[in-house]
C-alpha cells in the first residue's frame, strides 16, 4: 500500500492545476473568453464560435479544411443530403453581459426542415461548466424562447461524405 504524503498531494494538485489551466488556454490563448472553440450542437452539427470584434462573439458552421471542405463546396456538413452550410455564419454580435454570460445577440436556424428555418432570433448565451454551453434562442422575450444545450468538441470530428 503506498503512503499518503503532502508531497504526493501537493504533485496531484499540480498535476491537475497544469491540466486545467491548459485546457482554458486551448478554448481561448488569450484567456479573455473561455466561450471561444468548438461546439457540437447535439443536433448533427458543429459551430465554431470565435472572435469577431474586441468584444463581440461570432460563430459559424465548423469546415473541416484539412479536407478540402469550404464554405463553396457541395460537401456537406450534417451528413443529410442537404446543401452545404460550411462557414456559414449563425451568430452574431454576441456580447459579454458582466455576469458571466452573453447577450444582445443574434441566431439564425439554417436548418432546412424547422419551422423556424432561416429566421434570425435574439440570442443569450451562458457557459454551465467549462464543457458546456447554454444558449437560449428567443422573439421578443427570453421566457418564450428555446433553451439549447451544446457540448464542447476537444478535438475536430472527422470528415464524413
Amino acid at each position: 500500500m503506498r503512503r499518503v504524503t503532502s508531497r504526493n498531494i501537493i504533485g496531484a494538485m499540480g498535476l491537475l492545476f497544469a491540466t486545467a489551466a491548459g485546457q482554458v488556454a486551448r478554448a481561448d490563448e488569450g484567456g479573455k473568453n473561455p466561450i471561444l472553440g468548438l461546439w457540437d450542437t447535439q443536433e448533427g452539427g458543429i459551430v465554431e464560435i470565435y472572435s469577431c470584434g474586441a468584444e463581440t462573439i461570432c460563430g459559424r458552421v465548423f469546415c473541416d479544411t484539412a479536407a478540402g471542405n469550404n464554405p463553396d463546396s457541395s460537401v456537406t456538413v450534417i451528413n443529410d443530403g442537404s446543401p452545404s452550410q460550411c462557414g456559414k455564419q449563425i451568430i452574431k454580435d454576441l456580447k459579454p453581459d458582466g455576469k458571466g454570460g452573453y447577450d444582445s445577440g443574434s441566431i439564425t436556424d439554417i436548418r432546412p426542415d424547422s419551422i423556424t428555418s432561416k429566421m434570425t432570433a435574439t440570442l443569450s448565451a451562458k457557459l454551465e461548466s467549462f464543457d458546456t454551453l447554454e444558449l437560449c434562442g428567443y422573439f421578443g422575450f427570453s421566457f418564450f424562447g428555446q433553451t439549447r444545450t451544446w457540448k464542447r468538441v476537444n478535438s475536430p470530428p472527422k470528415h464524413t461524405i
